[in-house]
């Protein structure tokens, strides 16, 4: 038996398809990424439901509203991923504090007068931020640390 030539073809085409679709998987929501529970590791008391902002940008505010943990992801495409990266980092100035070993392929804690402190990591060609309107502790910097921990192999 014989099969027609546009069988064949349509046959290709839908494997081809499968594979592709396969291969490109959707990257993964900012607020897929940050749980209620991480964001409760971050701030005061208990945290409402996420707000979801274009998949990019994922804030939880705390409870009574003074306080808020948030996580945005900005993809940085191989070829210019260290030069922005480089231009986030120098935005924050002196506020970059320190750089915190084995997180991506490059990172910052930031530390701001105004309590909006956070970690940004360069990871797989995404520039991945994760703030907490809240003083800088020991127990906060940890908390950044061990999110981000959770977050980067999910990207």
């Amino acid at each position: 038996m014989r099969t027609h030539p546009a069988v064949t073809n349509a046959v290709a085409l839908i494997v081809l398809s499968i594979a592709t679709c396969t291969c490109h998987a959707a990257s993964p929501k900012a607020c897929d990424l940050l749980s209620a529970q991480a964001a409760a590791s971050l701030l005061p008391g208990t945290v409402g439901a996420p707000q979801d902002f274009g998949g990019i940008l994922c804030v939880y505010m705390a409870k009574g509203g003074a306080s808020a943990a948030s996580l945005s992801l900005t993809d940085a495409p191989a070829a210019a991923s260290i030069n922005i990266y480089n231009a986030v980092k120098a935005s924050y100035g002196k506020s970059a504090t320190e750089s915190i070993p084995g997180l991506g392929e490059q990172n910052f804690l930031f530390v701001q007068p105004s309590n909006k402190n956070g970690l940004t990591v360069l990871y797989h060609q995404k520039i991945v931020v994760l703030n907490a309107q809240v003083p800088m502790t020991p127990t906060v910097k940890s908390a950044l640390i061990q999110t981000m921990k959770q977050i980067l192999p999910r990207l």
